[in-house]
């Protein structure tokens, strides 16, 4: 498996997950997803233009555990949907233009845009940032 080929697999895994993560809530496309919020111990979906009753539960943590619920809150699944998006732009760099200048800033960025992912059983430690 190339760098390439394991990061295309883990964005498609992130992908299916924040897709998966949008069923049953009040919009399931992406572009128009309600932002999750943290409320205390709770993390709440707020329709866009939408009644306050509308307002969902998407998880709640332990009483008291406001940090849990923040951090989950900044990866709702539309923020990682749009991660997904840009870091295949990133991989595309050199072939659609706009990627770094040279073959090895391009590999280097790779790396480092894999390093999240190094605790796979796929990841190979000679990707690892120099």
């Amino acid at each position: 498996m190339t760098l390439v080929e394991f990061l295309r697999a883990r964005l498609d895994e992130d992908e299916q997950v924040a897709t998966e993560a949008l069923r049953g809530y009040p919009s399931d496309d992406p572009a128009s997803a309600a932002p999750w919020r943290a409320e205390y111990h709770r993390v709440m979906q707020w329709p866009r233009g939408r009644p306050h009753s509308e307002v969902q539960l998407v998880v709640q943590a332990q009483w008291g555990d406001v940090h849990a619920t923040r951090h989950i809150a900044r990866h709702d699944p539309a923020r990682v949907l749009a991660e997904v998006d840009a870091r295949r732009r990133i991989i595309d760099g050199p072939n659609g233009g706009g990627g770094p200048e040279s073959h090895d800033e391009w590999v280097e960025t790779l790396r480092l845009l894999a390093l999240p992912y190094a605790d796979h059983d796929d990841y190979d430690p000679a990707w690892r940032p120099e």
